[in-house]
């Protein structure tokens, strides 16, 4: 896939139009080599509301877990930063999977999620932020 793809694919995700869990998480493990591999940088400027504060999500959780260079955590951080002070306060908190109950995690409660992706439950994450996997 090349970054456009890739940038669409990340779009999915966070809009989360007719997946599957099984879908989301290959995408999510697709996603997450592409940051680490590719250098990817996902873009959040055409995403809204909910889709929004999952992409934010991801962006937040990719960039505290997998190991990158400060410059560009830097550059992620100032990103956030300046998104999360232009976000109002949520409504109610949405989950990262549609219909999904609610769970507790940090990065997502902080972005407006009732829940994250369950990184456990998606075959590979975790194992990429080991450096021997790079």
């Amino acid at each position: 896939m090349n970054i456009i793809e890739i940038q669409q694919t990340f779009e999915e995700v966070c809009e989360f139009n007719d997946l599957t869990r099984e879908q989301a998480a290959y995408y999510l493990l697709l996603i997450a080599k592409a940051f680490l591999k590719k250098n990817f940088s996902p873009t959040l400027d055409k995403l809204q509301n909910v889709a929004l504060r999952r992409g934010a999500y991801l962006v937040d959780f990719y960039t505290s877990l997998y190991p990158i260079d400060e410059a560009r955590k830097k550059q992620f951080r100032k990103q956030l930063d300046m998104l999360r002070q232009q976000l109002p306060p949520p409504i109610s908190h949405s989950p990262f999977y549609p219909g999904d109950t609610p769970g507790f995690d940090e990065v997502a409660d902080f972005w407006g999620l009732s829940n994250g992706m369950r990184p456990a439950k998606v075959p590979g994450l975790l194992d990429l932020q080991r450096r021997v996997n790079l």
